[in-house]
């Protein structure tokens, strides 16, 4: 899969004008995945497609063929330089980037960004340059780099549009690789959680029959993450209550995997784990693995309404999966009673 990847592929976001209607910014999208050519933005608009975004990203002046970043002085700070391609509508993205699955922070006029945004025009062609310091968890020789692209990471969901649709979609690259020692970060990470069995009727859930009479598995090389309050799954918001948010995360699937999970809230880095930023879960078959969450806002900045973002990268796995990526539950709203 090597030579598949420093090129993040085109996605596109689109509303098929059967079905649904046209919506403003504020109002929730679906994703339309192009099985045939996706980069045929014309033959997509005449069949009634409505494209909102399409665009893909390239990492330019390090080893794409072997996904390579050499780091040879430990002092030295590393200049990331993205060609980002836009074919559909103006839009902003969300550059961020984990090593040993921390998010690393980029270097930008002197400003230290967790989520660069870029302002893409139009059907434009943009390259951006940040400065970056490694900073790795452990004293290894090399160490899993994943880049990924936000989409629009500013929207903020409201009480009248409180989906977040395709706002804040992730658009990752396959991992890469860096070798030397980049500044070893003295940071706890946690590993407190539940594992709960998985019963036959919960399993049910994610099991789908196909036309053709075929079954379909949705656990099976994958991992899914949702939110829970009050016992019950929730997709659009999460209610803080007398300062504080209370709330569950599950994860489960087919595949066993050890992710490290990070949070941001307004696109800001917060301590959400028990008062950590980091927290180590492993998920396997038939288990589901049960993150307990009592949050504290007092020390975050909140309007009413706010996006929490939680990503997850893998830091080992045990077969069924050949190049993890970095990705996040989907977006949800904080909303601060």
């Amino acid at each position: 899969m090597k030579k598949n990847i420093s090129f993040a592929l085109f996605f596109c976001l689109s509303l098929l004008l059967m079905g649904c209607v046209q919506k403003d910014k504020s109002s929730d999208m679906h994703i339309q995945e192009q099985s045939n050519n996706p980069f045929n933005l014309n033959e997509m608009e005449e069949s009634g497609a409505n494209v909102q975004a399409s665009y893909g990203y390239s990492i330019v002046n390090y080893d794409k063929e072997n996904r390579l970043i050499e780091y040879k002085k430990e002092e030295e700070i590393l200049n990331i330089e993205y060609a980002i391609d836009n074919s559909g509508k103006s839009c902003e993205v969300g550059m961020i980037m984990f090593m040993d699955g921390i998010p690393q922070s980029y270097i930008v006029n002197g400003v230290k960004e967790y989520i660069f945004p870029v302002f893409l025009e139009e059907k434009s062609k943009k390259n951006v340059s940040v400065l970056y310091h490694p900073s790795v968890v452990d004293k290894g020789a090399e160490h899993r780099v994943f880049f990924a692209c936000i989409y629009e990471p500013h929207y903020v969901a409201s009480e009248e549009n409180n989906g977040y649709g395709n706002y804040h979609n992730i658009l990752p690259m396959l991992p890469w690789t860096l070798e030397g020692q980049g500044n070893i970060l003295k940071i706890d990470i946690c590993k407190e959680y539940e594992v709960q069995s998985m019963n036959e009727e919960f399993r049910s859930k994610y099991i789908d029959k196909n036309s053709d009479g075929t079954i379909r598995n949705r656990l099976e090389h994958t991992t899914i993450f949702q939110y829970l309050q009050d016992g019950e799954v929730t997709y659009d918001k999460i209610n803080i209550k007398d300062g504080k948010a209370k709330f569950q995360i599950q994860a489960f699937g087919d595949m066993k995997i050890t992710y490290r999970l990070s949070a941001f809230v307004n696109n800001e880095p917060v301590d959400l784990f028990d008062g950590c930023s980091y927290l180590d879960i492993s998920v396997e078959k038939d288990k589901i693995t049960v993150i307990n969450i009592d949050m504290n806002i007092d020390d975050i900045k909140l309007d009413k309404f706010n996006s929490l973002d939680v990503f997850y990268a893998p830091i080992e796995t045990a077969g069924g999966a050949e190049d993890p990526i970095v990705d996040k539950v989907q977006t949800i709203s904080l909303v601060n009673e």
